[in-house]
């Protein structure tokens, strides 16, 4: 969703899907995530796992590392042509869906 914004924003150039890459150290690049060891899809490798205590030592249950695959998606539809401006009113619409309790499988 930030890199759909500062697209729409004039912020980035539209092919730049990475994450703090101004920072001099990019943490994702939601292209190819893998190169950052996250995940593509919902328990493919580098998904991590829901846990019964989320805490900082395994990352609140993937909460940052698992955030990966939607930003895969994101960038997947606009690669495939999809209009900034209609993927991130997708992106809004499909948080009003969500509850409390979804999960990375509910999106």
């Amino acid at each position: 969703m930030g890199n759909l914004c500062e697209i729409l924003m004039g912020e980035t150039a539209e092919g730049n899907w990475e994450l703090a890459e101004s920072s001099g150290r990019t943490l994702r690049d939601m292209a190819f995530p893998w190169l950052y060891a996250q995940p593509v899809s919902v328990g493919g490798k580098y998904y991590v796992e829901t846990v019964e205590e989320p805490s900082v030592w395994n990352d609140y249950g993937g909460v940052h590392t698992n955030s990966s695959i939607i930003s895969h998606i994101a960038w997947e539809l606009c690669s495939l042509g999809l209009d900034p401006e209609d993927s991130f009113r997708l992106w809004l619409d499909a948080i009003n869906f969500l509850s409390p309790y979804s999960g990375y499988k509910g999106m």
